[in-house]
């Protein structure tokens, strides 16, 4: 469950648990308070995994029918593998 979690120090620090749970290999020690103070810290670190499924050519790319829109507005890319594949 990720509703709310820009709003709740709770619910961030839950997902983060769940993170390092589900990849060991990511050390957040270094940045997992200021994970649970700022979701802006914790969305630089999501956006830091999608980056490199992106980097892997493992992620959504826009169609070619997006691609006009994405040039002016930009792209999230999504990750499309698990976790473990990113390390």
């Amino acid at each position: 469950e990720t509703s709310g979690y820009r709003n709740s120090e709770s619910i961030r620090q839950a997902l983060i648990e769940e993170l390092c749970a589900r990849a060991p290999w990511l050390d957040l020690s270094q940045f997992q308070e200021l994970m649970i103070e700022s979701c802006d810290a914790f969305d630089s670190v999501l956006a830091a995994l999608a980056a490199r499924a992106a980097q892997l050519g493992a992620s959504t790319a826009p169609s070619e029918s997006q691609l006009p829109i994405a040039a002016v507005e930009g792209w999230i890319h999504l990750p499309t593998i698990e976790l473990e594949s990113l390390l």
